[in-house]
């Protein structure tokens, strides 16, 4: 793989890490200042709240059911699910699908394959570019929320912030190859589109069928093996997760890659 071209991508992807730096930290700024200003009665208040609110609404923002609102389940319900996983996945998938039909959308398929090292290499070149990125926006949301907590929330257990982190690199990079075999297999014009509705339509999935018996199409779903609120709740490791998020990223790399190279690249 050329380290040129792995420097050229990334000095494009540049502005991405600068934008969502600026709302990771923004967002996570926000949600640990305003549980530090929240009194006593404020707290039982969303606690009554939260009990009373529809189960629907509560699993879709919190990606499952709490049973008591700490700090953990407010920085998930109020940050993580939706900037993380929801946003920044679905960002994900939409870069992913453009690493493929860039090309096409601006003509510069021609460059591709004048490239010596082959159209896997190049795929390959990019995804890691892209895996770069989603990695350094991760550090920004995890030593954000490691400060702010230190600061505005008073300390209290890391641990759990670390864990959905590092758990959080293997999912993203997931959607990313999702995002390849969407912009691998569909037109150009709509794949980055379909892409990032892709894993907003998998997580709708997964937490509208969660407890129904319909719950079986959440394990067609990248989302699902992501339990978020279980990790930072119980700080738990979900390696059987890991484990089918690495081969889920396997497979999608190689039809992804069988079915680009097949592709026809304008010139």
């Amino acid at each position: 793989m050329s380290l040129a071209l792995l420097e050229y991508e990334f000095r494009l992807g540049r502005r991405s890490i600068i934008g969502w730096g600026i709302i990771v930290v923004l967002w996570v700024a926000l949600t640990a200042w305003y549980w530090s200003i929240l009194e006593e009665s404020t707290l039982e208040e969303l606690q009554r709240l939260l009990e009373k609110s529809p189960e629907w609404f509560v699993r879709f923002f919190a990606k499952g059911t709490p049973l008591a609102l700490t700090y953990t389940v407010f920085y998930i319900f109020d940050y993580y699910v939706l900037v993380y996983v929801i946003l920044l996945g679905a960002y994900a998938a939409y870069a992913g699908a453009g690493a493929v039909v860039d090309d096409v959308l601006g003509r510069t398929g021609g460059l591709t394959l004048a490239t010596p090292i082959g159209r896997t290499r190049v795929m390959l070149a990019r995804l890691a570019t892209l895996t770069l990125i989603i990695t350094m926006i991760t550090l920004v949301s995890l030593t954000t929320s490691i400060a702010l907590q230190l600061t505005l929330v008073g300390g209290g257990e890391l641990g759990w912030l670390l864990k959905l982190h590092t758990i959080g690199i293997p999912y993203l990079v997931a959607c990313t190859t999702l995002g390849l075999l969407v912009g691998s297999a569909l037109p150009a014009s709509i794949a980055k589109q379909v892409a990032a509705g892709l894993i907003l339509a998998m997580y709708t999935i997964e937490t509208a069928t969660k407890g129904t018996g319909a719950e079986g199409l959440s394990l067609l779903t990248i989302t699902h093996y992501y339990p978020a609120l279980e990790i930072a709740v119980n700080n738990t490791t979900p390696v059987t997760s890991i484990v089918t998020l690495v081969a889920i990223t396997a497979i999608l790399i190689a039809i992804s890659a069988t079915i680009y190279n097949r592709k026809d690249l304008p010139v």
